[in-house]
């Protein structure tokens, strides 16, 4: 909406609203914003209508053109509100009543298009103000009805024929539907009755562009600086001209040159960086620390503005994306040796950004100091596998203070935490992307996985089991579906047992909760009987506490779901031994069981065969 919203806008005060005489400007400031209105000098327009606004607080004019400027400037908010006061004031202000509708027929909100039109008919019963028919017509052209809408603006461009803004409402009605023919045809009728108009040069060289006539869109913009040599938004129109077309690079160069000529012109600061932004998106090059910087200034300008935060918020993530990404090409270094040298050079404040000029002896103390042994080569390696990870961290977090909703940087954060072998912060971060997206499954595996190597075994049973718990669990599975443990895993339940059933039920035994344990398993073995590595855990709640005698039957029930396991029945075997090694019937039980296994594959069962036949 940028694209074409705020010009189209603008114009309807740059050919009606600030040529009107019908109203005598008591106010100096606002005489004064109406001249800087003529020749583009937004920002000082935007000054002088809020102290025109300030001495005349009832003057519909200064309201209108206050909104004006501050729709050029891109608080389209702010700007609304102050259409809707000017027209508080008069309902039929003329500039007001057309710049609002355009407004609201873009905006695609025809409701409240409706209600400043019609409030506008209400006062005007006769039918005088002609932009007021305008905007009805546009009105009927949203809704489809172009006989209604050309009738209407023939009619005033026949009543107003040296008036251009009646053609460029014909012509932005014909863009809209992408009649590009007819569209140029009236820009064209327009442009002659307003030759120079920067905003009107922007339209129509849209309309140019779109039909590849990109040196007669440019040829206007020569025409406007010529008109007027002092007008400092030809590099800027230029510019929106380049970035409409997605011709990012010659965007900034343009923007660059607008951002020279006016420092504090916000829009032009914020295309820049926005520019630099998608160019380096579109042409896979690294431009963002321009971007970073072009924005950073542009929420310096107007620190409220939540847009420019998140925009800002999302080159920094990128920022630390690349980072991360770059880290984790890199496969040299294991996470003990990159925890070690981190936390050597955190505790002496060392940052790529300020490497004192001993930076060999620091590398060499940090070296020392992780007890790797290895070349100094090695270490500097490392030491710049610790500054990518740590330019990632640093980039991310930086994005989270601009905007804290930002999906996916918690992760990204987490994931170069884990890489430098720092699992509590890997955690935390984890679990505040999880608090954000609750329903990403990958998240939640990392999250387990995490916790799983930190050996937090109570944090896995509070983790997974309210995963467990809402599952339905009544219905167990077909013995025709049931499948082998290597089968593709469809339903919630199936998925769960493929990747957090076994940790679930080990943490539940390692936390001393067997008998929980053991109910879990029970419920998960009668859905899913097949399940080999659950009738594992189910035996090893015996086989921990050495009770091989109960572990037998458990076993047994294994090895006839899964009579390819090797592992269950060389543990079945060794239950028959040491429960009782004296006993001649478990002896063989034990051997039949080993041999069975060493069948399968199982080199340990295999010894362990030959052992007792010997």
């Amino acid at each position: 909406m940028l694209k074409k919203l705020i010009p189209s806008l603008v114009l309807v005060f740059s050919l009606i609203g600030w040529s009107m005489t019908a109203f005598a400007a008591k106010s100096d400031a606002l005489s004064k914003a109406k001249d800087a209105a003529a020749h583009s000098e937004w920002e000082q327009v935007l000054e002088l209508a809020q102290q025109a606004t300030g001495e005349e607080p009832n003057n519909e004019e200064a309201w209108a053109l206050l909104a004006d400027a501050q729709m050029v400037n891109g608080d389209t908010a702010t700007a609304v509100a102050n259409y809707e006061k000017a027209l508080q004031i008069d309902q039929k202000l003329p500039s007001a009543v057309l710049a609002l509708t355009s407004y609201y027929v873009k905006a695609d909100l025809l409701t409240d298009a409706e209600r400043v039109v019609a409030a506008a008919e209400e006062k005007d019963k006769k039918g005088k103000i002609d932009e007021i028919k305008v905007a009805r017509g546009q009105i009927y052209a949203a809704r489809g009805d172009m006989g209604e809408a050309t009738k209407i603006l023939a009619s005033a461009s026949a009543k107003n024929p040296k008036n251009p803004l009646y053609p460029q409402i014909l012509a932005r009605i014909y863009e809209n539907k992408r009649v590009l023919d007819l569209a140029e045809k009236y820009y064209a009728d327009a442009w002659k009755l307003a030759p120079g108009d920067p905003i009107l040069a922007y339209e129509y060289a849209l309309v140019l562009q779109d039909q590849k006539k990109y040196n007669d869109a440019l040829e206007l913009f020569k025409e406007v600086q010529e008109k007027d040599p002092k007008n400092k938004s030809v590099d800027y129109m230029i510019g929106r001209l380049y970035y409409a077309a997605h011709r990012y690079a010659e965007a900034a160069t343009q923007f660059e040159k607008a951002v020279e000529k006016r420092p504090e012109h916000f829009l032009s600061n914020y295309l820049l960086g926005k520019s630099y932004y998608d160019f380096s998106r579109e042409e896979k090059k690294n431009f963002y620390s321009l971007s970073e910087k072009w924005l950073r200034k542009t929420l310096a300008l107007k620190p409220d503005r939540q847009d420019v935060r998140k925009l800002l918020a999302e080159v920094l993530a990128t920022e630390g994306k690349l980072y991360y990404q770059r880290a984790a090409a890199d496969t040299f270094g294991a996470k003990g040796a990159l925890r070690d040298v981190f936390e050597s050079l955190a505790e002496r404040s060392w940052s790529k950004s300020a490497v004192p000029a001993d930076k060999d002896e620091q590398y060499k103390t940090a070296y020392r100091k992780a007890k790797i042994q290895d070349s100094l080569d090695t270490v500097t390696k490392l030491l710049n596998k610790v500054a990518l990870l740590d330019s990632a961290i640093m980039f991310s977090q930086n994005a989270l203070q601009y905007d804290t909703a930002s999906t996916g940087v918690y992760s990204q954060i987490a994931r170069a935490w884990d890489r430098l072998g720092h699992l509590d912060s890997a955690i935390y971060y984890c679990e505040m992307q999880l608090a954000r997206t609750p329903e990403d499954q990958i998240e939640f595996a990392r999250l387990v996985n995490l916790k799983q190597r930190k050996k937090d075994q109570q944090s896995l049973v509070d983790l997974l089991k309210p995963f467990y718990d809402r599952l339905d669990w009544v219905t167990p599975k077909a013995a025709g579906d049931a499948g082998d443990a290597g089968d593709i895993l469809n339903g919630p339940q199936d998925k769960f047992i493929d990747k957090f059933a076994g940790i679930y039920a080990n943490a539940l035994i390692e936390t001393g909760k067997s008998a929980q344990a053991r109910d879990v398993l029970r419920v998960m073995l009668k859905y899913k009987p097949a399940w080999c590595d659950g009738h594992s855990l189910n035996a090893y709640i015996d086989l921990k506490r050495e009770d091989y005698t109960a572990a037998i039957p458990v076993l047994q029930a294994g090895v006839r779901s899964c009579p390819g396991d090797k592992d269950l029945w060389t543990s079945l075997g060794d239950s028959w031994y040491f429960a009782n090694p004296k006993k001649k019937e478990n002896i063989q039980n034990a051997k039949d069981a080993y041999q069975r296994a060493c069948s399968l594959g199982s080199r340990d069962a295999c010894d362990k065969y030959q052992q007792l036949n010997q």
